[in-house]
């Protein structure tokens, strides 16, 4: 598989790029022969060549930021706790009224170590 997309010199977007500037990540990019790298950032490494910024206020005013994040300490514990996240998240991927075009639903993943 590595050698197929190394043949095909694919187009390889990278989300939170600023977080990725180990000696291992650039071997790795090396490998995948890219044809064009586009680095997804909220926070852009001086020098970058940023193509296009958006602003936190242009994002709300567009309604693009939907849920405040609230970090709380589950009052119950940490079972109660993912029973509660199981249920919003059911209720987030519930059948709701018609949307406009620019909304949309986003799931929400829960993992655990083992």
């Amino acid at each position: 598989m590595a050698n197929w997309i190394h043949r095909h010199s694919p187009l390889v977007v990278v989300d939170e790029a600023h977080n990725n500037r180990t000696d291992r990540f650039f071997k790795t990019l090396g490998r995948l022969n890219p044809s064009c790298v586009v680095e997804l950032t909220a926070t852009p490494v001086a020098g970058n060549n940023v193509l296009y910024h958006v602003s936190p206020q242009e994002l709300r005013a567009e309604q693009m930021i939907k849920l405040p994040i609230v970090l709380a300490e589950h009052p119950e514990g940490w079972p109660q706790c993912l029973r509660d996240a199981v249920l919003t998240r059911d209720g987030l991927m519930s059948p709701t009224p018609p949307r406009t075009p620019r909304e949309r639903s986003a799931p929400a993943f829960l993992s655990r170590s083992k």
